[in-house]
């Protein structure tokens, strides 16, 4: 690839990225994280400019996902994905959704808040173990 092939490619990728932050979408990654999730459990998007919950499953239960791209981080060999559990219980959110991208493959986990509460915090955040979201996943 050229060097004005790549200037090209990533003039693309910044004019893509607005379109979705004008969509709703915190960047790609929120993009594709939402895509999967909708992908493997129905439902459909919040409406543009709701701050507490991403998507709404069929069911009616409302989530907020959260992606992770590139590396997943481990503590004690296990994976984790923090996340803002004030933020998550003030907007009284249902079920939260971890959606890991990496190499292009997906793994989505999800488990109700309710089942994830009092983690230990570590700066402000909560770390839930995955492998805990996939004991509780429905």
């Amino acid at each position: 690839m050229t060097e004005e092939e790549k200037i090209t490619k990533a003039l693309e990728f910044i004019l893509f990225d607005q379109e979705l932050r004008e969509a709703g979408y915190d960047g790609i990654g929120a993009f594709l994280g939402e895509m999967a999730c909708l992908a493997k459990f129905g439902g459909e998007k919040a409406p543009k400019g709701t701050k507490a919950y991403d998507i709404v499953t069929p069911d009616g239960r409302r989530n907020q996902v959260k992606t992770k791209m590139g590396k997943v981080y481990t503590n004690e060999n296990r994976h984790y994905a923090p996340i803002d559990p004030e933020h998550i219980a003030k907007n009284l959110v249902d079920d939260v959704t971890i959606v890991l991208v990496k190499d292009k493959s997906f793994e989505v986990y999800r488990a109700p808040i309710s089942k994830l509460k009092g983690k230990s915090h570590s700066g402000g955040k909560v770390r839930f173990y995955l492998d805990e979201i996939k004991a509780n996943a429905f």
